[in-house]
């Protein structure tokens, strides 16, 4: 029985995946009222990264404006994704200008070596013991050019990654 499902409707696997990420995508741009950042004035952009080009991306697709796969917090200012599921329990400190630390959050963002989270908006991350880190969903992007959240730079962005890091203080 199996193998003839299989056989007859091995397509059905993938596409029930992409569907149901899409799905869950786009529930995540719905329920934290994110605006995509296609749709906001340059000047109201919070990042000056936003107004550029993708230069980070391949060749072939690096004309691509940043805006494209960027969304705006909407009512969530300074809010981060929440851990649903997994075993990360890598911490950042959040601090001002005067380096008064405001709160001690989890960090969903790269997970320790050997851990891993599902978070809600909708992100997959993980990384391995030989430091192999992926990620799937939406993303706080906040650690640009400015180290401190509270200040700026705080946008979302749609994307995937599969890359080796460099080994990260703490791991």
């Amino acid at each position: 029985m199996w193998n003839w499902f299989l056989h007859n409707f091995y397509w059905a696997i993938p596409v029930g995946f992409l569907g149901l990420n899409i799905l869950l995508i786009l529930l995540s741009i719905w329920t934290w009222h994110l605006k995509w950042a296609v749709f906001v004035k340059d000047e109201d952009l919070p990042a000056e990264a936003l107004k550029g080009k993708h230069n980070d991306w391949w060749g072939f697709i690096s004309w691509a404006p940043r805006n494209w796969n960027a969304f705006i917090n909407g009512d969530r200012q300074h809010q981060w994704p929440k851990k649903l599921f997994g075993n990360n329990e890598r911490r950042v400190k959040m601090w001002t200008k005067d380096g008064v630390i405001l709160y001690d959050i989890l960090y969903t963002g790269v997970p320790n070596p050997g851990t891993w989270n599902i978070c809600w908006p909708f992100l997959i991350t993980f990384v391995t013991k030989k430091f192999k880190y992926f990620r799937w969903g939406i993303r706080k992007d906040i650690f640009g050019d400015n180290p401190n959240p509270i200040d700026g730079d705080d946008y979302w962005v749609l994307g995937a990654a599969f890359k080796t890091i460099k080994p990260f203080e703490g791991s």
